[in-house]
């Protein structure tokens, strides 16, 4: 499980989703075993800190849109390179 933390915990480099993906869990046919999954994140909503000015945190999602966050916000970290990863295939190799 992911840990959630402040954005304010974060430096720049470091990444982040607003989103936690739900756990699946499957039972086997005889109900015996269960399975855990986790849902791959998609790059809209994996982030990376750019720069931090005050309390405004810039940021850029894996698929280059820009957006402003405070440091108040809950956020899930992710680690930089599965952000790396997305960016590059969304990007084609880049990133």
């Amino acid at each position: 499980m992911r840990r959630i933390v402040l954005l304010s915990s974060l430096s720049p480099g470091r990444c982040f989703t607003l989103v936690e993906p739900p756990a699946e869990f499957d039972e086997d046919d005889r109900a015996e075993r269960v399975t855990g999954a986790q849902s791959i994140l998609t790059p809209e909503v994996a982030w990376k800190i750019n720069a931090i000015e005050g309390s405004d945190f810039d940021a850029e999602s894996a698929i280059g849109e820009t957006q402003h966050f405070v440091g108040s916000t809950r956020v899930v970290e992710l680690p930089r390179q599965g952000w790396d990863r997305l960016a590059a295939r969304v990007r084609g190799g880049a990133g």
